[in-house]
């Protein structure tokens, strides 16, 4: 089926926009950049539906799975960051307190 090839061209960009949009989501949280955080966001969900469409159930090749992995653990990295930003734990706080960065 010539359906793949195209998939998988298409598919792939989608997820290096994926990286770089969650990649700014941890950059705009820890500079408290609330805007670009939101608007950074609502893209990622843009690109998560982009994502779904484009993936029609059928079996991913190798290289485009291993990809998709590697992206899935960069969102998760910044996901981290920027739970951190918005909650830090007490050692940051106390930190934070301590040389009075807000």
């Amino acid at each position: 089926m010539r359906h793949e090839p195209r998939r998988a061209i298409a598919i792939a960009p989608l997820y290096d926009a994926m990286m770089h949009v969650a990649r700014l989501m941890g950059d705009a949280a820890e500079a408290a950049d609330w805007d670009t955080l939101a608007a950074a966001r609502d893209c990622a969900k843009l690109l998560t539906s982009r994502i779904d469409e484009a993936h029609d159930g059928a079996p991913m090749p190798a290289d485009l799975r291993a990809r998709r992995y590697a992206v899935l653990r960069d969102v998760l990295r910044q996901d981290a960051r920027v739970r951190e930003a918005i909650t830090p734990t007490p050692a940051v706080l106390r930190t934070a307190l301590r040389t009075g960065r807000a």
